[in-house]
């Protein structure tokens, strides 16, 4: 119980979700540098990116898996967040501030 509540409480942070996109932009720096370096990204053009994805050994898309991964948290805590006001917003029963 303790750690949905830890879940819960991260999920519903706007604190959270600036740390999600910071480390997001770490992470597609990082791949801006990585990809014009490594030739296996030649034939990302012509496959789906997640035939790809499962093709490319791992020390190539790690930045990729990792930004799809903080893009999943991110989603979740937006809608979460979205949630959340709605719900206190209509306890308040006022919708315009």
């Amino acid at each position: 119980m303790l750690l949905l509540k830890k879940a819960l409480h991260f999920l519903l942070s706007l604190r959270t979700a600036v740390w999600l996109l910071c480390l997001l932009i770490v992470l597609l720096f990082a791949g801006a540098f990585i990809m014009p370096t490594a030739e296996e990204f030649q034939s990302l053009h012509a496959v789906p990116l997640f035939v790809w994805l499962q093709e490319q050994p791992p020390r190539i898309t790690w930045w990729l898996w990792g930004s799809l991964a903080l893009l999943v948290l991110l989603t979740a805590n937006t809608l979460f967040c979205s949630i959340d006001s709605v719900i206190r917003k209509r306890k308040a029963g006022q919708w315009l501030l």
